[in-house]
């Protein structure tokens, strides 16, 4: 049996890294359509709504899923990863990462 650092030595960083960015970069570009949304008069309603302190965490809460899910969609798209345990939690630390900075 391999050790666990064995194991996040072979995953493919520099792929996961790359899946990361196109996801982050397509959550930009939502949250920047949906900044010029609001400029619209009929969707103001709404997003106040979806804003407001009762719902608020759990909106939060489907926006990093959603995230989540658009990356391993990202990811299917490799042919040349394996997607295992190992290679969605790498992939979820190079989500964070990259949107930390």
């Amino acid at each position: 049996m391999r050790s666990p650092l064995e194991n996040l030595k072979r995953l493919p960083w520099l792929v996961l890294l790359q899946v990361a960015i196109l996801t982050a970069l397509a959550g930009f570009l939502l949250e920047y359509l949906l900044l010029l949304a609001a400029a619209i008069p009929a969707v103001q309603p709404v997003l106040v709504a979806l804003l407001s302190p009762a719902i608020r965490w759990l909106v939060a809460f489907g926006v990093a899923l959603g995230l989540g899910a658009l990356a391993v969609i990202i990811l299917e798209r490799f042919p040349r990863v394996v997607i295992n345990t190992g290679s969605l939690w790498g992939l979820i630390a190079c989500v964070a990462l990259v949107l930390v900075l």
